[in-house]
C-alpha cells in the first residue's frame, strides 16, 4: 500500500491548531462567573486502628461553608468556595478553583462516631468503629 508522506511542518500547525483549540475550551475567563462549576479538592483517606481519617484541603474556606454529613457508611463532604471579588480590581489569572463541590465515600463499616475540624486550610474526618 502506498502512504503518502505528509509536510511535517504542516502537521504541527495542525497539531497546534487542535490543542488551541481544546484549551480554549475548557478555558473560563476570570469574568465568566462559576457558581455551578464544580471542582474536587485534592483528599487523602487512611485507614487507621480505630476507623477511617480524610484529609481535605480547603484552603481560603470556613467551618460555615462544609457540610460533613453521614448517610449509613457513606461519608459526604461539600461546600461552596466562593469567587474571589475585589471592588474596583480586575482578576487577570485565575487558578484556584470557585464554585460547589462534593466528594463521597463509602467506608467499610457503619462509624459509630464521626469527628471533623478545620485548621490551617486542612479539613480533617475522622470516621471511628464503633
Amino acid at each position: 500500500m502506498l502512504r503518502r508522506m505528509t509536510d511535517p511542518f504542516h502537521e504541527m500547525d495542525r497539531l497546534r491548531a487542535r490543542l488551541r483549540n481544546l484549551l480554549d475550551s475548557t478555558y473560563v475567563s476570570p469574568q465568566t462567573p462559576s457558581p455551578t462549576r464544580k471542582w474536587a479538592p485534592p483528599t487523602d483517606v487512611w485507614a487507621t486502628e480505630t476507623g477511617v481519617r480524610v484529609e481535605m484541603e480547603l484552603c481560603g474556606l470556613t467551618v460555615d461553608q462544609v457540610d460533613v454529613t453521614l448517610d449509613g457508611n457513606v461519608l459526604t463532604i461539600s461546600g461552596t468556595r466562593p469567587a474571589a471579588t475585589a471592588p474596583g480590581e480586575e482578576l487577570l489569572v485565575v487558578e484556584r478553583p470557585t464554585g460547589s463541590f462534593s466528594r463521597s465515600f463509602a467506608l467499610a463499616f457503619v462509624p459509630g462516631d464521626v469527628t471533623a475540624k478545620l485548621t490551617d486550610g486542612v479539613l480533617t474526618v475522622e470516621a471511628h468503629r464503633p
